[in-house]
């Protein structure tokens, strides 16, 4: 928390930062959005050895004045740049190389206006033309449409968290083409099923104009509807590792499950013409009981000889997750579930030795999940 009180001690910290500036070769600080103010004047100076740079705040119930500049071009060797905190009063006051990072994280906080998601910083990210993993906080969308698209050659890795109810994918994701994406990561800052619709086709489209060979997908606490979801799922036929944490827990997976499903009765498709062919690991959860069942069912159509029947890889890891919120669940219908993969394991691990492929040995598990688990105490 912000305490005028110890504004002395940030300032000590700004003289230390300031007096070995040339030493630093990784700096990361985590503290309160109000002393933003005072941290950002320890810059400009020489900071010709810094490598990594990590800047956490948190804005909460705090107005912020215009703050000086962040400047860190004399940062010639940085490739690696993260930044949490205030957004509108940095508008265009942190000045880099943004033409030399490889890793770049912008979470903009959003509790005064709008977020990163400006004219300024998608300039500043269309700079990044080197960079290969990018982690991007979606907020409000900019207030004037961005026609210009933002081509990122080198990336591999974006990771995009929704900071609130209000954000909208399409004035950050939009714009984008990243032809050497290979691992998409969503979710979001807080685990709550917001009713406002944060994207549509946002990122199919995105997967579809970049033309990329996505090979690791993971959504996670984020609402994400199924329809979207088996878009992207059709447009990654390279994806080796899908993991899918549905907000909220009880949404509907049997259009997804049936998508993945590798066995004949639900696939109605020639050999090779299955969903993800190449996929090796999958982590799948819910909270209804019921998609427990056909979770392990499709995950036993993608190993040993059904796999091999489909066309498929044989999976190599697979957890299902049971989140048990309401602490009603049957344990009859878990342990038929839990004993179904014990069984399911011991197959595939017999048949495997059988042919001397101990490498396709499965690693299974089933979890479950009891996050509000009730203790009652007896008070007299």
């Amino acid at each position: 928390m912000y305490h005028s009180a110890t504004n002395n001690l940030i300032s000590l910290l700004v003289d230390r930062l300031r007096m070995h500036a040339q030493r630093w070769k990784c700096i990361s600080l985590q503290l309160a959005g109000g002393y933003f103010p005072l941290l950002f004047t320890f810059t400009p100076c020489n900071l010709s050895s810094l490598e990594y740079l990590s800047i956490n705040g948190n804005a909460v119930a705090f107005a912020f004045p215009i703050m000086p500049q962040l400047n860190l071009e004399s940062a010639a060797n940085l490739k690696s740049f993260s930044y949490t905190g205030p957004g509108p009063s940095v508008e265009d006051r942190i000045h880099l190389r943004w033409e030399d990072l490889a890793e770049l994280s912008l979470e903009f906080a959003s509790h005064f206006g709008g977020s990163f998601v400006s004219r300024q910083r998608l300039v500043d990210l269309a700079r990044c033309q080197n960079i290969t993993t990018c982690s991007l906080g979606i907020d409000r969308p900019p207030p004037s449409v961005v026609s210009e698209s933002i081509t990122l050659p080198c990336l591999q890795t974006l990771r995009v968290r929704r900071v609130t109810r209000f954000a909208h994918a399409h004035g950050m994701i939009d714009p984008l083409i990243l032809p050497q994406l290979q691992t998409l990561e969503i979710d979001a800052s807080n685990l709550v099923n917001w009713n406002q619709r944060w994207h549509s086709r946002n990122f199919s489209s995105l997967l579809a104009r970049s033309g990329c060979s996505l090979l690791r997908l993971s959504i996670q606490d984020v609402d994400f509807p199924n329809d979207e979801l088996v878009r992207c799922l059709s447009l990654s036929p390279a994806l080796t590792s899908f993991r899918f944490i549905p907000c909220p827990r009880s949404q509907n997976l049997s259009d997804v499950i049936r998508k993945l499903d590798a066995s004949p009765r639900t696939r109605g498709r020639r050999r090779g013409h299955v969903a993800l062919p190449q996929l090796r690991e999958i982590t799948m959860a819910s909270s209804v009981e019921r998609y427990l069942d056909s979770i392990t069912t499709m995950c036993r159509s993608r190993t040993g000889a059904c796999a091999r029947a489909a066309g498929v890889a044989t999976l190599q890891r697979a957890e299902v997750v049971f989140f048990d919120l309401w602490h009603d669940k049957s344990e009859d219908g878990l342990e038929r579930v839990v004993n179904s993969l014990a069984q399911w394991v011991s197959e595939n691990k017999s048949e495997n030795g059988r042919e001397g492929e101990d490498e396709h040995l499965l690693e299974a598990s089933v979890v479950v999940d009891s996050p509000y688990l009730p203790v009652y105490i007896d008070v007299q």
